[in-house]
């Protein structure tokens, strides 16, 4: 199976650049969780970061309740239910 944190800090990375981002970097180092504000994401960017996410995990996220999502740990938290059986099942009845 797919490690959603993976696939959403490499959408985030393809879109931003997070990884080379020192507050991202420091957050990760102390285990910390980030508000994707703090990264300057704007919603275009994490649009396409959503779009690059439900490529990679073949799934279709709702727009709206994403850009909810304020920090990365509560986007990875948003669509790590939404992968698995029960999305494989929603998708072919």
């Amino acid at each position: 199976m797919t490690c959603v944190r993976t696939v959403v800090l490499n959408a985030l990375d393809a879109t931003i650049g997070i990884k080379g981002n020192p507050e991202f970097v420091r957050a990760q180092i102390a285990g910390d969780d980030i508000d994707l504000a703090e990264l300057n994401i704007d919603s275009l960017s994490r649009m396409e970061a959503i779009m690059l996410i439900e490529e990679a995990l073949d799934i279709e996220i709702d727009d709206d309740e994403v850009l909810e999502q304020k920090t990365v740990n509560g986007l990875i938290a948003y669509i790590e239910p939404r992968v698995g059986p029960a999305a494989d099942a929603s998708r072919h009845p």
